[in-house]
């Protein structure tokens, strides 16, 4: 408003110091384009303050957001004081819940996955039974080759010592078979028949009894 006074109070002195213009035609002239640029600058103001009642209007009508539950202040409860506490009713919760459908859905899927966790846990146990089991074959095995090495050790001083006793009794049994060999060699001939040695029996009274020479043995 204070601009369109002072173009007013400036449209005025100019009016009036032209008054005594000689040349009518450019005084019209100015007057009418004084009068065209009063005309935008009042509807240039009506504007600017027409938008700024819209935004007041705008900013007053616009409901007031509600705090959110990080917003609200925490209140320390003090004795006497009751603390209340809004939620939600079950219609609203089943009303923005799952549907039957997704209900039943999500309930297969977790049967299932309870089922192959119940997989996984046997098969882990198997796996360590199985491990186990792997480990006391694993000993046994050794076990047994540390029991075929002592018996191939046995086995090996066994022969040892039956080829150094085999070798002495062949080294004793060499000198018997030389003596026996020229006996072999002679002829077999007449036999000789040894008389038989003539027993003297002794008589009571202590004397020789006489030799029975007719008596052939």
């Amino acid at each position: 408003m204070s601009a369109n006074r002072a173009d007013a109070f400036n449209f005025n002195i100019d009016y009036e110091v032209t008054g005594v213009n000689d040349n009518p035609d450019a005084e019209m002239r100015r007057s009418t384009s004084e009068v065209s640029d009063q005309d935008l600058s009042e509807d240039a103001l009506r504007q600017a303050l027409a938008r700024l009642g819209s935004t007041r209007k705008r900013a007053t009508n616009s409901p007031n957001p509600r705090p959110t539950l990080e917003n609200r202040r925490r209140r320390f409860v003090q004795d006497g004081q009751v603390v209340v506490e809004h939620h939600a009713s079950r219609h609203t919760v089943r009303g923005n819940g799952p549907s039957t459908e997704d209900q039943e859905e999500i309930e297969r899927l977790k049967n299932l996955v309870k089922l192959e966790q119940r997989r996984c846990e046997d098969g882990q146990r198997q796996l360590h039974d199985v491990q186990v089991q792997l480990r006391s074959l694993e000993t046994r095995v050794a076990h047994a080759d540390l029991h075929v090495k002592e018996l191939q050790d046995f086995v090996r001083d066994r022969d040892a010592k039956i080829a150094v006793l085999t070798a002495q009794i062949a080294a004793r049994a060499k000198p018997a078979n030389q003596d026996e060999e020229p006996v072999e060699r002679r002829s077999p001939g007449r036999p000789r028949i040894r008389p038989a040695p003539v027993e003297v029996a002794a008589r009571d009274d202590g004397e020789p009894e006489p030799v029975k020479w007719w008596i052939k043995a």
